[in-house]
């Protein structure tokens, strides 16, 4: 059973690898798309939930993906996710200047992952938290 189609649009191998295994894990599909206009291409014609982007190797035009997302007319914008291996202040603040909800620093962790996922509530198991389906009453004295 899938939940939610995801975009990975990342030129490293390995860590589209990672990503994909971590969401796949929690029963979402996972595409990938090459370069900043293939994932553009893909995320305004698909039906996405999230998108990560790689920040530092789109040549620039990752930053491009929020604006041309925002002036779409779309059913629903897609979260998105940057990435950056510099982890500067500077590529944090142009990430959240230029629309994208959340940052990760890589060498990107597992926890990393699951705990961005859980702020975008795009965990399903994380929607309705299994302790919240229990009504426990304190006895009274």
């Amino acid at each position: 059973m899938l939940f939610n189609r995801f975009l990975i649009c990342e030129p490293d191998e390995q860590v589209r690898q990672r990503i994909q295994e971590v969401v796949s894990l929690a029963g979402h599909e996972v595409v990938s798309a090459p370069d900043a206009r293939a994932a553009l291409d893909l995320l305004t014609q698909g039906n996405y939930v999230c998108a990560f982007v790689d920040i530092d190797r789109l040549d620039g035009n990752a930053f491009e993906i929020p604006q041309v997302l925002r002036g779409a007319a779309m059913k629903g914008r897609p979260r998105l996710i940057a990435m950056t291996a510099r982890g500067s202040q500077r590529d944090f603040q142009l990430a959240k200047d230029s629309g994208f909800d959340i940052t990760l620093r890589k060498p990107l962790e597992a926890t990393a992952l699951a705990v961005a996922l859980a702020q975008l509530r795009l965990q399903p198991w994380l929607r309705r938290p299994p302790w919240k389906t229990y009504k426990t009453k304190v006895p009274e004295n």
